[in-house]
């Protein structure tokens, strides 16, 4: 899967049933965050920020625009969790970073030093 889509609820920090309302309330709360003038020292970041936000609010407060991006986020998250399925089965789904896997063995090995410990070893 290549594709990625936006999750402008996330985005608006609001759920998939907010009212009008709400979306207005969100961005409004937002757009003052993250406006250009409150932001001199981050103006790259802000106008990005600024461009998600207007793109959200853009479709979010249109209903037909907000009915046909459910019906796509809906089929991203499903595409998302096919794959995730898929790998699981697969055994692609596991991965470790080094640092975790390092870890892990530390834990193990520790735990196995552990248990040497309390458990004397008996002489034949």
């Amino acid at each position: 899967m290549n594709r990625k889509i936006t999750n402008f609820y996330e985005l608006l920090q609001l759920n998939r049933t907010a009212t009008l309302e709400e979306i207005k309330k969100a961005f409004k709360k937002l757009a003052f965050e993250y406006h250009e003038d409150r932001n001199p020292n981050k103006l790259d970041w802000a106008k990005e920020n600024m461009q998600k936000l207007n793109e959200a609010y853009s479709i979010l407060k249109d209903s037909a625009k907000r009915t046909e991006y459910d019906l796509k986020l809906d089929a991203f998250e499903n595409e998302r969790k096919a794959e995730a399925n898929r790998n699981s089965q697969t055994g692609k789904g596991f991965n470790l970073s080094k640092s975790q896997f390092f870890a892990t063995i530390t834990l193990i090995l520790v735990f196995l030093g552990v248990l040497s410990i309390i458990i004397p070893k008996t002489k034949d």
